[in-house]
């Protein structure tokens, strides 16, 4: 029950086939959780209103459906629609309006299997329906049977999603909603994270490539933002220290991180380090059994919350003074040993850096076989490389106008280049060397 009684007259032309209004108006607000038909019905009207379907509040013209007695928008995406109930000039009236979502329904929905949040089950396409060939999120060939499986998150967090044991070719998908095809986020050939999912209900297809049918399990794990056991099961690593560490058969917690486009559904394994300055924090992985890639973290439950990554090293400059995850994961579901190195350099530390170029030029930054020095003074110039604690490494003398130094030798990490002339100018550096 409502009425215009008393409110504002903000919007007067629809553009969905009322007249225009120049009365007040009384809006409602819904949001719908499945596609389908959304209708707003009015009755009991003590005056003569209309109702009206908006995408946008603030938009009268985003009106997707009115009439004087019903408002019918069909097949309504998943969303936040606004009801509103119109007069003409002048004309204010009580009323009551019926609101109804009627979610599509297809034989996709009809077979789904509710899963549970950190459940494994056993399943196979076999003598299921065939109903998807293609994907909105994949170009391959999907003329296999599906099996569905309907699951429910209660936080916002990483949805995922892992298929193993396949007696055939299988492959994975997550749906947003089961009677849209096209609502898929994302689609694997054995694993897939939805990354930061909001609270809602998702399906998980397990389909067949190029007809394939088969049996498999299906592992879902629903990791909520913050609150994952991440931030106690992490080893703690001290800055300056070297490890020597795994990812066989551990979890597979983020398949996706924000600050790099890789597909690193592997296993992971997290560290955590407490810096107690400001500074530069750099981890730096070697002797890999397998592709891994370093990543790290201010929220080891977050994968938006990654602030560096590579493929041997991760720099995250200037960084404030508190915890940070460094995470060892997987790239395209690869898992093996490792060793990792930690390095915190404080901002503290008595180098600085030049605030002017003084004609020397340092290239490339980052840099992993060879640096380049040239200058555009007159004269020779000497060269220092200096580690993090201001302890020389490398030095060549008597340099004109250009000169290369190796630093292949180097540990990948954070270091210094002192470069001075005869005059005595300088000009101190930072560079990475990565591997």
């Amino acid at each position: 029950t409502g009425s215009t009684v008393g409110t504002t007259s903000l919007a007067d032309d629809y553009n969905c086939g009322t007249p225009t209004l120049g009365g007040a108006e009384k809006v409602y607000e819904i949001t719908t959780t499945t596609t389908g038909e959304l209708t707003a019905t009015l009755s009991n009207e003590s005056a003569n209103v209309y109702v009206h379907i908006l995408t946008d509040c603030n938009d009268p013209t985003s009106c997707v459906a009115g009439g004087d007695v019903e408002a019918k928008y069909a097949a309504a995406p998943v969303g936040t629609y606004y009801v509103v109930v119109d007069g003409e000039v002048g004309i204010e009236a009580d009323f009551e309006v019926e609101i109804t979502c009627a979610g599509n329904s297809s034989p996709l929905c009809d077979k789904a299997e509710v899963v549970t949040c950190g459940t494994t089950v056993s399943g196979t396409n076999l003598g299921e329906s065939a109903l998807i060939d293609t994907y909105g999120c994949t170009v391959w060939d999907e003329s296999g049977p599906e099996k569905v499986y309907e699951v429910t998150t209660t936080v916002v967090g990483d949805l995922t999603a892992e298929i193993s044991n396949e007696t055939a070719d299988l492959d994975i998908y997550i749906l947003s909603d089961c009677a849209d095809f096209s609502s898929c986020i994302a689609g694997h050939s054995f694993s897939i994270t939805h990354p930061n999912a909001p609270v809602g209900t998702y399906y998980i297809v397990i389909d067949g490539f190029g007809g394939a049918t088969g049996s498999f399990d299906l592992e879902v794990s629903c990791d909520g933002l913050g609150g994952s056991d991440c931030t106690t099961d992490a080893t703690v690593i001290n800055c300056g220290e070297t490890v020597s560490g795994t990812t066989v058969g551990e979890d597979n917690t983020h398949s996706f991180y924000t600050c790099g486009p890789e597909d690193e559904s592997g296993p992971d394994v997290v560290y955590k380090v407490t810096t107690t300055s400001a500074g530069d924090l750099v981890a730096t992985i070697s002797n890999e059994s397998q592709n891994l890639d370093v990543h790290i973290l201010t929220d080891c439950g977050d994968a938006n919350s990654c602030v560096a990554r590579g493929d041997r090293s991760a720099t995250h400059s200037n960084a404030a003074a508190g915890d940070y995850y460094i995470i060892v994961d997987g790239f395209n579901g690869a898992e093996g040993t490792f060793d990792l190195e930690v390095t915190c350099v404080s901002t503290s530390v008595s180098i600085q850096e030049s605030d002017s170029d003084n004609g020397f030029t340092i290239y490339p930054n980052p840099v992993k076989n060879q640096l380049f020095i040239s200058s555009t003074n007159k004269g020779n110039f000497d060269v220092r490389i200096l580690n993090i604690v201001g302890q020389e490494v490398s030095r060549v003398f008597n340099n004109t106008k250009s000169t290369s130094l190796s630093v292949e030798s180097l540990k990948a990490g954070i270091y210094y280049v002192e470069v001075t002339d005869e005059q005595q100018n300088s000009q101190v550096s930072k560079i990475v060397v990565s591997k």
